[in-house]
């Protein structure tokens, strides 16, 4: 986008996502150990954690407990390497861009009663099928099976939880996902936090001048 010189907009997203790109974040280049992927899978979720909670509990601080396909990148890196995965996530390199960081600050009463209402609003507009339409079709393994929302939506379905203690579960991670990301954040002094559009708008406007 940058080189057809237009200005890109990176919005929302994985905390770690937007700061690789925009602080050039140095990602470990380590190959995949598939046999070690292969004896990880066997393990629980809880296991799995308490795992990397034992080996990185750097990365463990960080991580969503629930997320597999992190958590066992996070042990194949520090398994291989002896090193934490949030460690060297931390190693940066020259910025590439001159970048304008804005971000939304939300009370925490609102925060969480505006989680609440979107996954109802999610609920009611199909997840529960959309799930088991994407479980039957690609099972519960898949990497992003065990994303928020489909995982609870699997436990639905193989009866270990009812649909209304799914709901719940899926409002629990994401609120928790929603602390974590902040904690994350309030390390960033680069970032402008505003409380409305319209503080949100002058900042780009004077980022643009």
């Amino acid at each position: 986008i940058a080189k057809k010189g237009h200005l890109p907009m990176l919005v929302g997203g994985s905390s770690l996502y937007i700061s690789a790109v925009v602080d050039n974040y140095i990602i470990p280049n380590l190959s995949p150990n598939h046999e070690l992927r292969k004896q990880l899978q066997l393990l629980g979720t809880d296991a799995l954690f308490a795992k990397l909670q034992e080996k990185d509990p750097q990365s463990a601080a960080v991580l969503d407990p629930y997320n597999r396909r992190y958590i066992i990148r996070a042990l194949e890196i520090v398994e291989s390497t002896g090193q934490s995965a949030h460690t060297q996530k931390q190693q940066k390199d020259e910025p590439r861009y001159d970048a304008l960081k804005v971000g939304m600050h939300w009370e925490r009463e609102v925060l969480y009663e505006r989680i609440n209402d979107r996954v109802d609003e999610m609920v009611d507009a199909g997840l529960f099928a959309e799930g088991e339409a994407l479980i039957e079709k690609y099972g519960t393994l898949n990497p992003s099976m065990s994303s928020i929302g489909y995982d609870e939506v699997s436990g639905f379905l193989k009866k270990e939880l009812t649909q209304s203690e799914a709901v719940e579960k899926i409002k629990q991670r994401t609120r928790q996902l929603a602390k974590r990301q902040m904690t994350w954040w309030r390390k960033d002094d680069g970032i402008h936090w505003v409380k409305s559009h319209e503080e949100a708008e002058q900042l780009v406007r004077a980022f643009l001048k």
